[in-house]
């Protein structure tokens, strides 16, 4: 069969499958309703949710307690007077030590305690500001925010003395200021919302895409079957190739439906976002976007060979859906290792599968990508792809993968390495 009757089947088998998909419960929740409501819904519910616990944790008065005999008036007075703190006195002999700290915050009794050494005059009359200890839980939010308001409180009563003893000396507050440090921040809001992005989008687009390649794949093979019509779908006057290739392309569209509509649907949820948190959308140049649809198809192309593949192998959908759940999980490890903000994408970098598409994408969201880690990446990545679909071909000889009886690792080692291989060598002659 010539190659133009052979896409034309292949077409003909796309549009079928396609339309069988959008019928399907599964694939238009996972593919389309996740990407379009639940992540985004996700995202904004967090960042409300958070918003509303900061703003409770700021209006909650920390409570530290002040343990008996560690007392100084200048520093109650601070104390005292500090806006999110409540000073609690201990009774008389309470002890200042750890265990005992350790008690009173575990009985929820205070959220900190404060052992202060008073301070004292030494030789010539010299102030000196004695000795501060803070215990503290932080294994608790409420004790940690009571530590940091203290530690700011104890700076500020620090400084006084300082003050004051700079004073008595005959000296003014300038001596404070030795060698100030002034810092001074490069980034604008664009660069910052450029890492938040590349944070989180290259992982997100790797969940997305894995798991709208999965439903679909398992659909047009292992479900199919099960519902009885893969016989009446193999009997039709198409070539095995162009059936494979018309089940797969759907697969992949599949799969880039879901990233395409996850992207559009996180770029608003940020950009609302990005409006609320003072950040300005980064522009995104034309290079960008071919690198952002660059990567994604050959994820969909990747993940789409491999599940579809374990579909056919699969003798149930239950068992379809143990096999695929593993590749599913696999695929998300690289993506989180490149989303953690490692190197930038480099030449050994761009060899390592799903790994270099998500760096690969991270790179363009930062808008440093370079030319030949690009390249490198997706040339790796086609050359994955087609092993991948040379494989699948080699296996999809054996009829037992359409019939479902499974396929024995020794009859899928003799499909795929070559008789002479498997001999160890050429054959005599």
């Amino acid at each position: 069969m010539s190659t133009g009757g052979a896409l034309r089947e292949a077409w003909v088998v796309f549009r079928k499958e396609v339309r069988g998909l959008a019928r399907d419960r599964h694939t238009v929740i996972y593919s389309v309703l996740v990407p379009l409501f639940l992540y985004p819904g996700l995202v904004w519910g967090i960042v409300q949710v958070l918003a509303y616990a900061r703003g409770v944790e700021e209006r909650t008065a920390s409570r530290v307690l002040v343990v008996d005999g560690s007392r100084d008036e200048a520093l109650a007075k601070l104390l005292a007077g500090r806006e999110g703190l409540e000073v609690l006195l201990g009774a008389k002999g309470s002890s200042d030590s750890r265990a005992a700290a350790r008690a009173k915050i575990l009985a929820g009794e205070a959220d900190a305690v404060l052992a202060f050494t008073p301070s004292r005059e030494g030789a010539g009359g010299a102030a000196w500001a004695g000795s501060a200890r803070v215990y503290f839980n932080s294994a608790r939010g409420a004790s940690r925010r009571a530590r940091e308001r203290l530690e700011e409180a104890l700076a500020a009563y620090r400084s006084q003395v300082l003050l004051d003893a700079a004073r008595s000396a005959g000296a003014g507050p300038e001596v404070l200021d030795a060698a100030p440090l002034a810092a001074r921040d490069l980034s604008t809001r664009e660069d910052i919302a450029r890492t938040i992005a590349s944070h989180v989008l290259p992982l997100l687009m790797t969940v997305v895409t894995a798991l709208g390649a999965l439903y679909p794949a398992l659909e047009v093979t292992v479900g199919e079957r099960e519902r009885g019509t893969l016989e009446t779908t193999l009997a039709a006057p198409v070539s095995r190739s162009s059936l494979v290739l018309g089940k797969y392309l759907a697969v992949t569209a599949f799969a880039l439906l879901a990233f395409a509509i996850n992207v559009a649907s996180m770029g608003l949820t940020l950009l609302q976002l990005g409006s609320q948190l003072g950040l300005d959308a980064p522009p995104v140049s034309p290079w960008a976007l071919l690198a952002t649809g660059t990567a994604a198809l050959l994820l969909a192309l990747l993940l789409g060979a491999v599940m579809m593949l374990i579909g056919l192998a699969a003798r149930s959908f239950k068992e379809g859906q143990a096999y695929v759940t593993p590749v599913y999980v696999l695929a998300l490890l690289p993506a989180a290792l490149a989303s953690s903000g490692g190197g930038a994408l480099t030449e050994a970098l761009a060899l390592v599968p799903v790994v270099n598409v998500s760096a690969l994408f991270r790179e363009a969201l930062l808008g440093r990508l370079a030319a030949a880690p690009a390249a490198i990446c997706v040339i790796s990545s086609a050359a994955y792809v087609a092993a991948a679909l040379l494989l699948g071909a080699r296996l999809l000889r054996d009829e037992s993968l359409w019939t479902g009886q499974g396929l024995p690792l020794p009859r899928a080692l003799a499909l795929v390495v070559p008789a002479r291989l498997r001999r160890g060598g050429a054959p005599r002659g």
